[in-house]
């Protein structure tokens, strides 16, 4: 097979913990790399949804190159229907979303409790997919900490919104508001790609390296990172969309499974089997027409799923200070 593209394939994703299992699909230990598993919360309605809770440390510069992310540390927390589950299991998610955020914050400011946080919703609040960022400002109170002591920590909350509306990078806005606030840390959150559709408004990555707005979906911009603001940023993301190529590819390899039972049909299954899974994903991406291939997909329950997780994390945000 010629490939019509030379460059290295790799299934578009946010997320740190899909980009190590498509690195390193056999799920073996890699230098640089080290990962963690944990779980918390309780059974609900006769169902395991506990919170399943995944950190992927990058140690090194090999670690880095392999998963084509900064050193740091990307946490990534999963719970079925995150967005749809039981008050009480939310705020299980709420309160170790909070402790990851803390512990992610312990090595960027001095005390939390008396730091200044700037809280910056990325994203188009015009696009339900990409409003995330946007509506977790929408649900913080900010008023509460207008009037609190000097001493006491500060909480102050903006929407940059995007280039295309503004004519400005997001990064020169926040750094501009940085220098007259002076936060002691940005918390930036923003909508990503995911490549399992499982994952969409189910999980929750956090990220001590910043972040680059519009990666997922191929819209690079400026990264809102300490280097660029002049502040530590600590990232929070949930991914919202998956691009087509993942649906069709998805879709064709249940077909091709099912059809590798039928006799009749075994030379046609038996060509596609001799490529890997990854080189499959890449035949499917260069065969789809182009307007097919750059679509993204989200769920049509949207509206209320960006709402319900933009209550999570605007909880656990709030929750810092008090």
């Amino acid at each position: 097979m010629i490939w019509k593209n030379k460059e290295q394939f790799q299934a578009r994703t946010d997320l740190a913990v899909e980009i190590n299992q498509q690195v390193n699909p056999n799920q073996g230990r890699l230098n640089g790399i080290d990962i963690y598993t944990q779980y918390a919360g309780k059974a609900c309605n006769e169902s395991a949804y506990d919170v399943k809770q995944i950190t992927i440390e990058i140690k090194n510069e090999h670690g880095a190159h392999l998963l084509n992310r900064p050193m740091g540390t990307y946490i990534t927390m999963e719970a079925g229907r995150m967005y749809a589950l039981e008050e009480d299991l939310q705020d299980t998610i709420v309160v170790n979303l909070t402790k990851n955020i803390q512990k992610l914050l312990m090595g960027m400011v001095y005390d939390i409790k008396k730091c200044t946080i700037l809280v910056v919703g990325l994203g188009n609040r015009t696009v339900t997919a990409d409003a995330l960022g946007p509506e977790v400002i929408r649900q913080l109170n900010v008023a509460d900490y207008l009037q609190k002591d000097e001493n006491a920590g500060r909480l102050y909350a903006i929407c940059p919104g995007v280039k295309a509306q503004t004519g400005l990078e997001t990064a020169d806005i926040v750094s501009g508001i940085v220098k007259q606030a002076h936060p002691d840390v940005v918390i930036a959150v923003d909508a990503l790609a995911a490549r399992d559709v499982k994952r969409l408004n189910a999980s929750i990555q956090l990220s001590d390296r910043g972040i680059h707005p519009g990666s997922g979906v191929g819209n690079h911009r400026m990264g809102l990172t300490r280097e660029t603001i002049g502040v530590p940023v600590l990232a929070i993301g949930v991914p919202t969309v998956v691009d087509t190529t993942t649906i069709v590819y998805d879709a064709l390899e249940l077909l091709v499974e099912n059809l590798c039972k039928d006799e009749e049909l075994g030379i046609f299954t038996s060509m596609l089997q001799d490529y890997t899974p990854r080189e499959r994903y890449r035949l499917y991406k260069e065969e789809l027409p182009e307007e097919l291939s750059a679509l993204y997909v989200t769920p049509k329950e949207i509206d209320e799923q960006i709402a319900a997780m933009g209550k999570v994390i605007s909880g656990a945000i709030q929750k810092l200070l008090d």
